[in-house]
């Protein structure tokens, strides 16, 4: 837990107030608000698997939007070589997942290969 404080104190931060008795009020609303099941020790989980669709989604149809064919795997966008001359480049690609991101108050790192 030191190491992981130390590495992303602002997530270790995010996940103690979470899970602090006190937020358990604020935890049941928003689990309620966004239609997710309450579970007092699994809550944390199933709601950062729901934001994490939520993102992918919206990166998602930014790229349909420009009929560009992609597709969403184990935390990565995947565009498909296929015959389809329209092609994103890796940088348009990348400023659609930061900008979508950057709307939910995130800022990861990318890898692209």
């Amino acid at each position: 837990a030191k190491e992981f404080k130390q590495q992303y104190p602002t997530v270790f931060d995010l996940i103690s107030s979470w899970k602090a008795d006190k937020s358990q009020e604020w935890v049941k609303q928003y689990m309620s608000t966004h239609a997710l099941p309450y579970q007092e020790k699994a809550s944390l989980s199933v709601a950062m698997m729901a934001l994490e669709a939520d993102i992918f989604t919206t990166i998602l149809k930014r790229l349909y939007s420009k009929r560009w064919n992609s597709v969403h795997v184990h935390d990565c966008i995947v565009i498909p070589q296929d015959n389809n001359k329209n092609h994103p480049t890796k940088d348009q690609v990348l400023l659609i997942m930061e900008d979508v991101f950057k709307q939910y108050g995130l800022a990861p790192t990318f890898s692209c290969e």
